[in-house]
């Protein structure tokens, strides 16, 4: 594990500027249910990720600071030329597109409608549920929650999914009291009720600088390494700290240290992401990670 093979670890960097991985380190921290209502008295962004592809249950709601655009990822079950929609997995949600729309596959960023449509009616009758991003432009406030009508400016069939999720603009209107049990509450969007449970993680984005002590979640690209020192220097400058306490994620990619540097010397991009307590909040900032999941970029 990387705990315990950081002596055979050196100093690695990496200076390719073309990495798609993020420029800076992303710090989210964990709120409350309270938080989340506060939060949502004004105009909010969220990211809500799902247990299921199909389910209406929040594996996590994250507060964001505003994007260009509102998005919807999932896997598209039904197209229908005639009406000019697809159908997708994550709770029969209908995106409708028009000759405007902007359309897009794995091996092209601007393709015809009729070629978009043939494309998807293939992998349909192939027995595969292509995954799809849907986008649209933000609107100036929030939509009716019951509002489920979402036209896409932009149609994108990516290559995989990593999950269903939404992202959105929402507010207090969208909030509703749970009626049920393990229901906490319900984030209503496009007239479908997601649940709020124990088990959702409920988190948002660190804007501005961090406090010391605080637990935050971090995501970037891995710079270096030092095995001397135990630590990942990433992008935009903060130092994670690997102790002997860490829990290294078996699921990712990468877990020893020497598997790191390989990666690095292979001209690979490394991505970690973990969460830990900020040690210190000046430059750089510098993070103890209980938890961390490395990954390579292929």
């Amino acid at each position: 594990m990387l705990t315990s093979t950081c002596a055979a670890l050196v100093m690695v960097a990496c200076g390719d500027t073309t990495s798609p991985i993020r420029a800076t380190t992303r710090f989210v921290q964990a709120v409350s249910l309270n938080d989340l209502e506060t939060a949502l008295d004004g105009a909010t962004f969220v990211k809500i990720a799902f247990t299921t592809p199909t389910g209406l249950v929040a594996r996590q709601i994250e507060v964001e600071a505003d994007q260009d655009d509102e998005t919807i990822a999932s896997r598209v079950t039904a197209i229908n030329t005639v009406d000019e929609t697809v159908t997708l997995e994550l709770g029969g949600l209908v995106v409708r597109y028009t000759s405007n729309t902007r359309f897009r596959t794995p091996t092209s960023s601007d393709v015809a409608l009729v070629l978009w449509e043939q494309f998807v009616q293939n992998e349909i009758s192939n027995g595969r549920n292509p995954p799809i991003e849907a986008r649209r432009h933000l609107p100036l406030r929030p939509r009716a929650p019951t509002i489920a009508l979402f036209t896409a400016t932009d149609l994108r069939i990516t290559n995989d999914l990593d999950e269903a999720r939404i992202e959105v603009l929402v507010d207090a209107d969208n909030l509703e009291q749970a009626t049920s049990s393990p229901s906490l509450a319900i984030l209503r969007v496009f007239n479908l009720p997601f649940e709020i449970t124990a088990q959702t993680e409920l988190e948002r984005v660190v804007e501005g600088q961090v406090s010391v002590g605080s637990v935050v979640e971090f995501e970037a690209e891995v710079v270096a390494a030092d095995a001397a020192t135990r630590t990942l220097l990433l992008a935009g400058g903060t130092i994670i700290k690997i102790s002997s306490a860490t829990t290294v994620d078996p699921n990712g990619d990468l877990v020893t240290f020497a598997a790191v540097v390989t990666a690095k010397n292979s001209g690979k991009f490394v991505h970690a992401e973990g969460r830990g307590r900020v040690d210190s909040a000046g430059v750089p900032v510098t993070i103890t990670a209980t938890t961390v999941k490395v990954d390579v970029d292929d």
